[in-house]
Parts: structure tokens; C-alpha cells; sequence
């Protein structure tokens, strides 16, 4: 996990609590991932070729932040549950979120 920031200095308690909850969140969807990977059968596709897909992944949490109001934690909640609600790969979602087909609103469902 990768974590920036716009000023130079270390973590502020909140920020390193906010990047826990969003590391944690990460475990979360890593670890479900895999439990939907049959045994035996490798990593799960969005695990073993990450590095498309999570780009796109990340500049879509960051642009629901800032859409819904929310913590990057929760942004990321939010888009893997509009696609588990929608039964499909959240990689879909975020190429929504980021072509502008979907947006988020604060304390409100999606719009696409």
C-alpha cells in the first residue's frame, strides 16, 4: 500500500488511523478474492494481475472520497458494494466511476 500525502512530514495520529481502516479494508478484499478462488486453483484473476487494475481502482476511491464526502476506507466500501450489489467485478465500477458514467453522492446511492 502506497500512501501520500500533500505536505512532507510523517502521519498525524487520525491519518495513520484512516490508513490502518484503509489497509484493513484492503485485507478484506484481498482475503474475499481468494476465498472465491476455488483451492487449489491459483490466485484469483484481480490478484494476480493487479497492477491494471488497481490503478484504476485507487483513482476511482479517491475520486468517490471526494464525490461522497467519505473517508478513503469507506469509498472503498462503498464502490465494492455498488458492484457486489450489481453482481459485478468491482474493476467495472471503478472504469464507471472514473469514465464518469457513475457517481456517488453524499449520504445518497450512486447515479449512472
Amino acid at each position: 500500500m502506497d500512501i501520500y500525502s500533500k505536505t512532507v512530514g510523517g502521519l498525524s495520529p487520525s491519518q495513520y488511523k484512516e490508513a490502518l481502516a484503509f489497509a484493513d479494508a484492503g485485507v478484506v478484499v484481498l482475503l474475499d478474492l481468494q476465498r472465491k478462488t476455488r483451492p487449489g486453483g491459483g490466485l484469483h484473476p484481480q490478484i494476480a494481475d493487479p497492477i491494471g487494475a488497481s490503478a484504476e481502482i485507487h483513482q476511482a476511491t479517491g475520486m468517490v472520497t471526494i464525490q461522497a464526502s467519505v473517508k478513503l476506507a469507506d469509498a472503498l466500501v462503498l464502490l465494492r458494494a455498488h458492484a457486489y450489489a450489481a453482481e459485478r467485478p468491482v474493476i467495472d465500477s471503478a472504469r464507471a466511476v472514473v469514465s464518469g458514467r457513475m457517481r456517488f453522492q453524499p449520504e445518497d446511492d450512486h447515479h449512472e
